[in-house]
């Protein structure tokens, strides 16, 4: 008795990423399934932005795999809001027709979708599975470019009508006419509506009726942005595609099969053949021999409702008729069927196509090579295999995980997992097993979950490990089977690689990247709980005397020695930080005024004590402390940073060897509050009391040594009512938290305007004058159209002024800051990209907007001759912006090498210090 289950019609999911692991696209059917109302919601979004942390970093570690080995990626779904999914995700590369990995495709399947036999061959091979169901091919014969046999995926590959029998000419450029052996090539073709799609084939050389023929495999295709964008969603999904006809209107019979193509049809190893109603009007040799058996007739293979779709399909002679697909036992074997709609010799008919799948057990050699399979891909896959049984207790280890866990597979079988946690699980990964454990308890699949595994030879191992639930028939859990992989060398990398992204070279302490992060996390929590911290920045003193009378080394020693006892005085939980030269940072958690300047006053004392020897020299060094209070009402890391400068600066300015803590300048005026402070500005403003001054920009690629130049960087600084001059770095952080940004840029600009104005040589003669904007000025509106309205009155070409806008402000502000520049822009104005080197990824962000320069941050400049990572930043921004036609500024530049440095890395342009300290401009 033939048993049968008919293949379900689901719907097309897919989508498209781009090298960003962004999505560019996906099909509403994609959406849905991951539980989102339309495609719209996951355009331009990354994982991070739409899964839970764990499963986001899960899914883009197998993604930059993707990206990195250029190999597709098979697993099982993860949890979609409290619902665990059985849905299949197979990600594969996108592949340009340059052999440039482009993106990712993510297509996706439920595996309750798939006919029975694909929902067991899955839960014992997933890749094996995944190669089944979704291995779509076309097939083309020809000699000489003359076709002699082409199947419907051929056709679905190129988009094209089987009415047309000749290779079109673009066909026979990429197509050889002969080979001798396998050759593999690529083509980009144009679809209908201009749409895009990339192929792959392979050609072989074969036997066509005795003759030399080649065979053309269409193995792989890569859809575009716009194809996927383009193309219906409705569309029948890939699969079915693969089985059914699409245009079987040939007047030759070419889909059809006729004599000519029949060895081809014959060579085929499952049964197939052509029906005329029920009754068989050709077979291969293999349908032969099964309708010579005791089958019966090819009706009694159907149940009354496939027999009834059949028929239906053979009364309207529907050549786009869905096939109708059926599992049959016939005897001992067990058959997948397909029944398609052709045209066979001018006549509709139905090819009957049966596809072998055997049961287990049914033959004894070929379920070992089966085992024998699966055995290689889970040899392949990781370095042990597991299972538990549905008690979560171990049940099997295989011997490989001895030497790798330092316990033997007999000494763990039976042990329950929580005793697994208990025993050996390490301290700092009790959390992540936790979660673990819930989800095995939620019956869920889970992979490449990392843990540290204490080994009794005391060391730690880090086992990487995945695993499936296991069902019976009824869906009854059965328990779970898996792989482990020793990653415990890839760790040890990673981890290396990690440390010296964050650490000094030098000192081994935080690095002033990773600081800045660990205080941008301060600023945040002080906000949240409505606590305080302290923040110091460390100058030391005298330091360049050690440096200028022993050399760098001895300079590096002392560094060195140092730090050493900075990491003795503070806090664990503190965070001390090398920013680079001779400045230390500490971040002092949960402190008051009072605590802080305690610590920091021992720090200078403990400074004030120490002698440096170095041969017979001796010497005393200085700290200068600059001592900042963390609460909430800081706007953000540029004004805490700057009130510590000023702090630091302070102290510095009385003598040194002193702690100063920072306070606003207002407040050291008791007469004058917040709202004297705003008209003290105010007032500087109106009376123009704005001081420019200027700081020479050199062109390091200048044929002429002096390097003579009519760039220059502005800066300003403002005098009060009674004459006091304050530097920038006093009242800039009261600026930003009064609001009073775009009124001092205004004020910038108009003395700048006023300046050339009146110099008209100076202005003629003038390549660029750079001016720094802040972020409340570019985001507003009104400041946008005040600046334009005095940009219109001036007195010379305003071609000569370069905004500088910083990177951190573009990328947060980026559609503000777009429309800002267009605006500005049109009035004749350039503008540079300051502070860059942040993100190298998002540089590609600006490569539209009208940027004429990007300025390299001054805090990886200055210390690239010392740190190896500082270099390689500012050799890639300097690359990167110069293919992006950008010029390059160096800023910060301090000392002689440095420059020259810059100048052999085909830097552009540079300022600091070393070429030339800010002068006033007097006019």
């Amino acid at each position: 008795m033939a048993t049968h289950s008919v293949q379900k019609k689901y719907p097309r999911r897919i989508a498209l990423k781009d090298s960003e692991l962004r999505y560019k696209a996906c099909t509403e059917g994609y959406a849905r399934a991951l539980q989102f109302k339309s495609a719209s919601e996951l355009t331009g979004r990354t994982d991070s932005d739409l899964l839970s942390s764990q499963n986001a970093a899960l899914v883009q570690r197998m993604e930059l795999r993707v990206l990195q080995t250029r190999t597709p990626e098979f697993t099982n779904g993860y949890e979609i809001g409290d619902q665990a999914t059985d849905l299949l995700f197979v990600r594969s590369p996108v592949v340009s027709r340059d052999n440039l990995v482009t993106g990712i495709e993510v297509q996706i399947i439920s595996v309750a979708e798939m006919p029975r036999n694909y929902q067991l061959l899955f839960a014992n091979s997933l890749q094996l599975q995944t190669m089944l169901h979704l291995s779509p091919f076309g097939l083309l014969v020809h000699r000489n470019h003359v076709p002699l046999y082409a199947n419907d995926p051929w056709y679905e590959l190129l988009d094209r009508s089987t009415e047309s029998l000749a290779l079109p000419e673009t066909e026979q450029n990429w197509l050889p006419a002969a080979v001798t052996s396998e050759e593999i090539s690529h083509a980009e073709i144009t679809l209908a509506n201009d749409r895009l799609r990339q192929l792959e084939f392979r050609s072989k050389p074969v036997k066509w009726n005795g003759e030399d023929a080649v065979a053309v495999l269409g193995l792989k295709v890569y859809q575009t942005l716009s194809s996927l964008h383009s193309e219906p969603l409705e569309t029948k999904n890939f699969v079915e595609k693969r089985l059914g006809p699409r245009r079987n209107n040939s007047p030759s019979g070419l889909t059809g099969l006729p004599p000519i193509e029949a060895e081809l049809f014959a060579a085929i190893k499952h049964p197939m053949m052509v029906c005329d109603g029920w009754m068989p009007v050709y077979s291969n040799d293999a349908a032969k021999q099964l309708l010579a058996g005791p089958h019966g007739t090819v009706d009694s293979w159907f149940n009354d409702r496939e027999k009834s779709e059949i028929e239906q399909m053979i009364r309207a002679r529907d050549v786009e008729a869905i096939p109708v697909s059926a599992l049959l036992t016939l005897g001992s074997e067990r058959y997948n069927v397909s029944v398609n709609p052709v045209v066979w010799a001018g006549r509709f008919s139905v090819l009957v196509s049966l596809q072998m799948t055997r049961l287990p057990g049914d033959n004894i050699e070929e379920r070992e090579r089966e085992i024998r399979k699966l055995q290689d891909f889970a040899a392949s896959a990781g370095d042990f295999f597991w299972e538990m049984d549905s008690n979560l207790c171990i049940t099997h280890l295989s011997m490989e995980v001895k030497p790798l866990l330092g316990i033997s597979s007999k000494s763990l079988t039976g042990v329950t997992l929580d005793t697994l946690i208990e025993q050996h699980i390490h301290v700092d990964d009790m959390a992540e097993w936790s979660v673990l454990s819930v989800d095995m308890r939620k019956h869920l699949s889970f992979r490449d979950r990392e843990f540290k595994w204490m080994h009794r030879d005391g060391g730690k191992r880090v086992v990487r490990l995945s695993g499936l639930p296991v069902f019976a028939d009824d869906q009854t859990f059965q328990g779970y089977r898996g792989i482990g992989s020793d990653y415990t060398d890839e760790y040890k990398e990673a981890s290396t690689v990690a440390y010296h992204a964050s650490h000094d070279a030098l000192t081994g302490l935080v690095n002033r990247r990773e600081f800045e992060g660990r205080c941008e996390e301060a600023i945040q929590t002080a906000r949240a709980r409505s606590g305080t911290h302290a923040l110091c920045f460390l100058d030391l003193d005298n330091f360049k005397i050690v440096n200028d009378t022993c050399g760098h080394l001895a300079g590096d020693e002392l560094l060195r020695q140092l730090s050493t006892m900075f990491t003795g005085l503070v806090r664990k939980s503190d965070v001390l930080a090398r920013l680079g030269g001779d400045e230390f940072g500490v971040l002092i958690f949960d402190v008051g005024i009072n605590e802080a300047l305690r610590l920091a006053n021992q720090l200078r004392a403990e400074v004030e004590s120490f002698q440096f020897l170095w041969g017979s020299r001796r010497f005393s060094i200085g700290v200068s402390i600059g001592l900042v209070i963390v609460d909430e009402h800081w706007e953000g890391l540029s004004a805490i940073f700057s009130a510590a400068d000023s702090a630091c600066y302070e102290a510095k300015n009385k003598g040194r060897n002193q702690v100063a803590v920072f306070k606003d300048p207002g407040s050291e005026k008791p007469h004058q509050g917040e709202r004297q402070w705003v008209d003290l500005i105010g007032r500087a403003i109106a009376d123009k009391r704005v001081d420019l001054s200027m700081q020479k920009v050199i062109d390091l690629q200048a044929t002429d040594m002096n390097r003579q130049t009519s760039r220059v960087s502005l800066s300003m600084r403002i005098q009060t009512a009674d004459g006091e001059v304050l530097e920038p770095g006093v009242f800039m952080p009261a600026v930003d938290r009064y609001g009073l940004t775009a009124d001092l840029d205004l004020a910038v600009v108009d003395a700048a305007l006023d300046w050339l104005g009146s110099q008209p040589h100076v202005a003629e003669s003038m390549e660029m004058c750079a001016i720094t904007l802040g972020e409340k000025s570019v985001i507003e509106e009104t400041f946008t159209h005040r600046l334009i309205e005095r940009l219109q009155q001036a007195k010379f070409d305003v071609s000569v002024l370069s905004f500088e806008i910083t990177e951190s402000v573009a990328i947060a502000n980026l559609s503000a800051v777009t429309r800002f520049m267009k605006l500005v822009g049109d009035v004749g104005c350039k503008f540079t990209l300051s502070d860059v080197g942040g993100g190298l990824s998002s540089l590609a962000y600006f490569k539209n907007l009208p940027i004429t320069c990007f300025k390299i941050d001054g805090m990886f400049v200055r210390d690239i001759l010392e740190d190896p990572i500082d270099f390689a930043i500012v050799k890639a921004v300097n690359e990167i912006g110069q293919s992006l036609g950008k010029v390059t500024i160096a800023e910060y530049v301090e000392n002689a090498a440095v420059l020259d440095k810059l100048a052999l890395m085909g830097v552009n342009l540079a300022q600091g210090y070393h070429i030339g300290k800010p002068e006033i401009i007097d006019f």
